[in-house]
């Protein structure tokens, strides 16, 4: 029996997830899938409201910028629009979300499209991800995912706090002939987040 052996992109962090960087869309359509199988037979879009969120992070940028004038930190905040549907235990929010991204030397401005499933009610775990185009500096397709933990302050405000992997692929102008990263721009994001419930 022959085994493949294991490898990972070149300058990734993700070792030991090596299919990450090219699997964007298949992670959305499983979060997605996780929600639909997880609905209570009770729940339906009938039960579902407007959601509105805004969230604001810091990024740490992974990218090669050694011996360049690339900063290594940046900052992102973003609106997010979407649609909740579930029950007490599970809940998913099909959305749209538009954003400033500064993940280091360069200024963009982003739209998303993706899904953010939460499970349990007072104190909320979460998990989202989302896929969409840059704007500026930075621009082309963009992606992330990440994990989050909600707190219901009253019963239509949350709370809380995340972090994320984000990644860009494109035309990256902005970088100076030494730099060795490669074709993608990749930044950790963790930040704090408020969402707004509307009946």
């Amino acid at each position: 029996m022959v085994v493949a052996p294991l490898t990972t992109p070149k300058n990734s962090p993700f070792f030991l997830f090596p299919s990450l960087r090219r699997a964007p869309l298949g992670l959305i359509a499983g979060a997605a899938a996780l929600a639909v199988t997880g609905f209570s037979p009770r729940a339906s879009a009938a039960d579902g409201h407007v959601t509105l969120a805004a969230e604001v992070g810091v990024d740490a940028v992974q990218e090669n910028t050694d011996g360049t004038d690339l900063e290594k930190t940046g900052v992102g905040a973003a609106a997010r629009l979407g649609y909740t549907m579930g029950g007490p235990w599970l809940r998913v929010t099909p959305e749209l979300k538009v954003g400033f991204e500064a993940p280091g030397t360069p200024n963009s401005f982003s739209v998303k499209g993706g899904a953010r499933v939460n499970f349990l009610n007072a104190i909320s775990p979460a998990i989202f991800a989302h896929a969409g185009g840059l704007a500026g500096q930075l621009s082309g397709f963009v992606w992330d995912i990440g994990v989050g933990l909600d707190f219901r302050i009253i019963p239509k405000l949350d709370i809380g706090a995340f972090a994320s992997y984000n990644q860009a692929g494109g035309d990256l102008d902005f970088v100076p002939p030494s730099y060795q990263g490669g074709n993608d721009w990749e930044w950790f994001r963790f930040g704090a987040q408020a969402a707004i419930h509307f009946d």
